[in-house]
């Protein structure tokens, strides 16, 4: 559920409502959420027949995702580039409570070149960062 956002000051810009509600497997969110669920979590997830981690779940591929698990694991944050909707690109990174799992995530989204997402990649992660600490979780 989108719960918080910041419009830039352009003329032109995308609108996602608060209140908004996407599935967990929805885009760069669902990934950097379900790449840190524990396991077995993680695994209930997977066995959804509507996975739309890569837009349509007919286009999901199981081995493609798990790589882009294990990299947003690594990283701090994971893409979308243009396959929840071509004319958009996501950056997102997840959002730790106390207890050290996933509670949200923080998300760049626009009309953003392909290498401009992936330069904004470390500034997400940091930001997802930064908020689980004020949040209270013990971050590595």
């Amino acid at each position: 559920m989108v719960i918080a956002k910041y419009e830039g000051g352009k003329d032109v810009g995308l609108t996602v409502r608060i209140g908004r509600q996407h599935s967990i497997t929805h885009g760069a969110e669902g990934k950097a959420i379900v790449a840190f669920l524990p396991e077995k979590e993680r695994d209930r997830i997977l066995k959804r027949k509507d996975l739309f981690f890569h837009g349509n779940p007919e286009k999901l591929n199981r081995r493609r995702l798990m790589n882009e698990f294990e990299k947003c694991q690594r990283l701090g944050y994971t893409l979308d580039l243009g396959e929840m909707n071509p004319r958009f690109n996501a950056v997102a990174a997840p959002v730790f409570g106390p207890s050290g799992t996933p509670i949200g995530q923080i998300t760049v989204i626009g009309i953003l070149s392909t290498s401009w997402a992936k330069e904004l990649g470390p500034l997400v992660a940091d930001a997802g960062r930064e908020l689980s600490r004020q949040l209270g979780a013990v971050m590595k």
